[in-house]
């Protein structure tokens, strides 16, 4: 078959599950020539049903998998070791997490980080109070 268009070639790289989750993504997602050389390559494989559901199947897995990641806790042992030194490093932590899908255990680490902060610079204040006090 002719492609369709410039995504036709790049569509039949894809596998069944992706294609599904292309057509059936929101309009905003992609581009709409990407949407209808998706939906060409679908029809051009010409799936049965069992195909068609097995592919469904890898894609509601593989959606699940996402999401669990994206809604799994930071550690105990990291939320420590991010208070007790928060700073750059772990704002680079934070950034990696971002990247790599972990939303929620980005967001508990800036969190953590940010009470590691204040309670740094409460203790410095405190430092400072005591010993203003001390030479009074």
């Amino acid at each position: 078959m002719l492609p369709v268009n410039e995504f036709s070639e790049e569509m039949a790289k894809r596998q069944n599950f992706e294609l599904i989750e292309i057509v059936n993504s929101q309009p905003n997602d992609y581009l709409p020539e990407a949407i209808s050389a998706a939906e060409f390559e679908l029809r051009d494989r010409n799936l049965s049903d069992e195909l068609y559901h097995n592919a469904e199947q890898e894609l509601q897995h593989r959606q699940a998998v996402v999401l669990n990641k994206a809604q799994a806790p930071l550690q105990n042992t990291w939320k420590w070791v991010i208070f007790l030194m928060p700073g750059f490093a772990t704002m680079m932590i934070s950034g990696t997490l971002k990247a790599d899908g972990y939303d929620r255990r980005y967001k508990e680490a800036l969190r953590w980080s940010l009470y590691g902060i204040i309670f740094y610079v409460t203790l410095g204040i405190l430092a400072l109070v005591i010993f203003a006090w001390i030479e009074v």
